[in-house]
């Protein structure tokens, strides 16, 4: 329960290691935030508006982009 810094990623094949070694029986876990960069597939967005303040927007296609 105790959210860490201290391990290092082997970018090539995602191999996490850590720093020191938890205690016997600590379960590990771990949480993962990334980003992908995307640009829109249309160059038009279709938004109907309901009411004030309020609007509704269709499937909005994204692409990821590489780099």
């Amino acid at each position: 329960g105790v959210e860490t810094a201290g391990f290092m990623v082997d970018a090539a094949t995602g191999a996490v290691t850590l720093t020191s070694a938890p205690a016997a029986g600590a379960v590990v876990t771990a949480g993962f935030v990334f980003d992908t960069p995307v640009r829109f597939d249309a160059d038009r967005i279709e938004v109907t508006l309901e009411s004030f303040g309020a609007g509704r927007m269709v499937a909005m296609p994204l692409i990821e982009v590489r780099v």
